[in-house]
């Protein structure tokens, strides 16, 4: 019988695999938006709609192939400083597309001068796999027009990223489960899950335990209804 190592190394090889041809297209879509510039509205609307559904295919090749690396135990750190703050404010930027894919408002607290000292030890990948599923979780679980909003908080011991969202709420009982394998499936299955497309819960869960941080679901203040915590050591 196969060992789960050996699964997750095909796993990784069939990761590598789709990467290849997804970055052509992606490359060749570019240049069509390039040389049609100028061609019809619908032109334009479909080659946008297929680049942000080929990053989203993308985002879903990562989070795999970060379940592919844990269950090799081939999981590679580089740690170093980040900025937490900067870090977020980058994966707001990079995750408008989606949010205007979904009709929702996406937006982060400005860059105050203390917030701007929180920094981590950590390695950014992770830290950014973490985030990018929980902004896209909140998002999808979000109604057209409603808003998401990013935090990032702090003490003199502990960083926080903070995602809020007024979407389906979490399972109060149970707010550990979905962030496990079984969750996922269930998510999946109940009408009122927070499923997250490419196993997205799970990879930011693993991503977190990778990282040395603690990733909580519970309920937010109004006029939001749930957030994310995900809480670092602060160097």
């Amino acid at each position: 019988m196969t060992d789960v190592a050996t699964w997750g190394q095909l796993l990784r090889l069939v990761t590598h695999d789709l990467r290849n041809p997804l970055a052509v297209i992606i490359s060749n879509l570019g240049y069509l938006g390039n040389v049609l510039s100028g061609a019809s509205t619908d032109v334009g609307e479909t080659i946008t709609d297929t680049l942000a559904s080929s990053d989203d295919l993308k985002h879903i090749i990562e989070n795999l192939d970060l379940v592919a690396q844990t269950l090799a135990g081939a999981l590679v750190q580089h740690p170093r400083m980040i900025s937490l703050s900067a870090l977020a404010h980058d994966l707001v930027n990079r995750s408008q597309q989606f949010a205007a894919s979904h009709g929702v408002v996406l937006e982060d607290e400005p860059a105050t001068e203390y917030s701007a000292q929180l920094r981590i030890e950590s390695t950014p990948e992770l830290v950014e796999r973490v985030v990018s599923n929980l902004i896209r979780n909140a998002i999808a679980h979000s109604a057209e027009r409603a808003k998401v909003l990013v935090q990032v908080a702090g003490d003199a011991g502990e960083c926080t990223v903070l995602v809020s969202d007024s979407g389906s709420p979490f399972d109060a009982q149970h707010p550990e489960r979905m962030f496990d394998a079984r969750g996922q499936l269930t998510a999946k299955s109940e009408i009122s899950g927070r499923y997250s497309r490419g196993v997205g819960l799970l990879a930011a869960k693993l991503a977190a335990d990778a990282c040395g941080a603690r990733l909580l679901a519970r309920p937010a203040e109004a006029p939001f209804k749930n957030t994310f915590e995900l809480k670092f050591r602060r160097a």
